[in-house]
Formats: C-alpha cells, sequence, structure tokens
C-alpha cells in the first residue's frame, strides 16, 4: 500500500493482491474492508477515524486499485471517535503509465500500446501481464487514472516505439 497525503485528499495505491477477495457488489463487504484501511491509515498515517467521507475508487484490471479519500467536513454531524460514514463510488478506469522513452524496457511493448501527449510517453496494458514486468512498470513511471487517463487516450496518439 502506497499513500499520498495531500491538504484535502488522501490517494491509496492498493495492488490487486489487496482485494482478492473483496466483493464490489456487497456493500456491506465494501465498508468493511475500507474501515481496515481505516484503521491501518489510523495507525500507520494519523488519520482521523471518524467522520463522513467521500471514496472514489478507480478499479483496473491488472494494477489494482485507486482510491481518493476526501473527507467532508460538517458541522451539522458530531462523530463519535470510530465512527466513519462514507459514500463509495467505483470508477472502471484504464491506468495509464507515464514513462521516460529512456527507461523504457523493449520487452514492455509485448504488454501495452503506447500513446504520446504533449512530449510525453504513457503506457497503456493491453494482455495479462506477470507481476515483475507490472512492477518494473510502476517503478519507472507515474500512474494516471481518471480524467487524466481519459483525456490522454481521447487526444493522445498511438505510436509504435
Amino acid at each position: 500500500m502506497k499513500v499520498i497525503m495531500n491538504d484535502d485528499e488522501i490517494i491509496v495505491f492498493l495492488n490487486k493482491r489487496y482485494f482478492a477477495d473483496l466483493d464490489f457488489e456487497n456493500e456491506q463487504s465494501l465498508e468493511k474492508q475500507f474501515k481496515k484501511i481505516f484503521q491501518t491509515l489510523t495507525k500507520d498515517y494519523n488519520v482521523e477515524n471518524s467522520g463522513y467521507y467521500n471514496i472514489d475508487i478507480y478499479k483496473d484490471n491488472n494494477y489494482g486499485l485507486i482510491l481518493k479519500i476526501i473527507k467532508e467536513e460538517s458541522e451539522y454531524y458530531n462523530y463519535f471517535t470510530n465512527q466513519i460514514d462514507m459514500n463509495i463510488n467505483i470508477h472502471k478506469d484504464d491506468f495509464l503509465y507515464e514513462i521516460d522513452y529512456i527507461s523504457l524496457d523493449k520487452k514492455i511493448l509485448n504488454y501495452v500500446k503506447t500513446f504520446k501527449y504533449k512530449n510525453k510517453i504513457y503506457l497503456k496494458i493491453i494482455k495479462d501481464i506477470d507481476d515483475i514486468t507490472l512492477g518494473y512498470i510502476v517503478e519507472m513511471s507515474e500512474i494516471l487514472y481518471g480524467n487524466k487517463s481519459l483525456e490522454i487516450l481521447k487526444i493522445g496518439k498511438e505510436v509504435k516505439i
């Protein structure tokens, strides 16, 4: 689990092993799993373990999940310690990986389509990929998701390398 904390949001990167047993159709299962994630965030990152949170889940079949968590400040509700309410939205997404051409290993090209947008190279995984190759891509890139990846897929040009 990788966590990036900003003033107004928390971004949590979870590879697919974290949610192998997670049932996305079962709301109670989702809430139970995310309460466990909040316990970890509270313990390791001092995130407040109470309140109302909007959680956008970006789900990619190759990488896993990216959670965008935003706490809503409400003057109407007082929450007890360890009481969390959440609004969960799930987005099926295609993650893109912004990578330097220099660090691109040619064997990766068997698994991806490459796009060019604003003089940068982006990879979209199109085949089942082993964990080691995916790990290499993740280490050498910045993961893009949501509106950013949609914009690149719409406007960017597919290129052959």
